[in-house]
């Protein structure tokens, strides 16, 4: 009886927990660190756990992480920073649209989602890339949500599924896994979830009219760009190694 009960508390506990994480990062807009210690305050409160126990515990899974995890995820987002100065990720997502064509540029986008999302935080690889979505949908006379969606679920698919993004990262060292099979096996798991997200996004937006956008003058997005293939190493030799 005290298992079952400590199961459907803990049940209870983590359902709470991720209801609540929504509740304050979608809603009240609360910034995810303070919405992760607050649903860590809430859990350990369902499971009838002191709050000065509480509080320690949170500090020690904390500081295990982070200084498990806290070099691999400041090099990886210094990659990332990298790939966005130099204009690489612009140059990626070029060379996608021209292999799929314009008509397909939301399947580009996915694709361009995907790759770039390997080393960039998904928030930040949105926002490199957001210029040229914007100038892929006028150009295509594809919806901006189509597009929106198409290029985030390509980014969320690897930042979910793949290190170093601090997600699957520290899941991976809590559950004591070997980093380059989650990170293999990862991004097996995430080409279709990328793929399915642009299915979706295709079939949601085919009863909307798309409107006209103002875009940003594609005059600053035509800079010095590096080779494809320079463009391109900083994501695959990690992966290699």
């Amino acid at each position: 009886m005290t298992d079952q009960l400590t199961f459907l508390q803990s049940a209870i506990g983590l359902i709470a927990g991720i209801l609540f994480i929504i509740l304050l990062t979608v809603h009240y807009r609360i910034h995810a660190f303070f919405a992760l210690f607050a649903a860590c305050l809430l859990v350990g409160l369902v499971l009838q756990i002191p709050l000065t126990d509480n509080i320690r515990i949170a500090k020690e899974g904390f500081g295990q992480v982070v200084g498990s995890l806290a070099l691999l995820i400041v090099l990886g987002t210094t990659l990332g920073m990298l790939l966005a100065h130099t204009h690489s990720t612009m140059v990626i997502a070029n060379f996608i649209l021209s292999i799929v064509g314009a008509r397909r540029s939301a399947l580009a986008m996915n694709i361009s989602g995907f790759l770039v999302g390997m080393p960039i935080f998904c928030d930040s690889g949105f926002l490199v890339l957001n210029g040229l979505n914007k100038a892929l949908a006028m150009k295509s006379g594809t919806s901006m949500l189509v597009m929106a969606s198409s290029l985030a679920t390509g980014l969320y698919a690897v930042h979910c599924l793949m290190p170093p993004h601090p997600g699957i990262a520290a899941t991976t060292e809590t559950i004591q896994a070997d980093f380059g099979s989650v990170l293999f096996y990862g991004l097996l798991m995430a080409i279709p979830a990328a793929f399915c997200g642009y299915l979706w996004s295709r079939y949601a937006g085919m009863k909307i009219v798309r409107q006209a956008i103002v875009t940003e003058d594609e005059g600053d997005l035509v800079k010095q760009h590096p080779t494809l293939l320079f463009a391109l190493l900083p994501i695959v030799v990690p992966i290699g190694l």
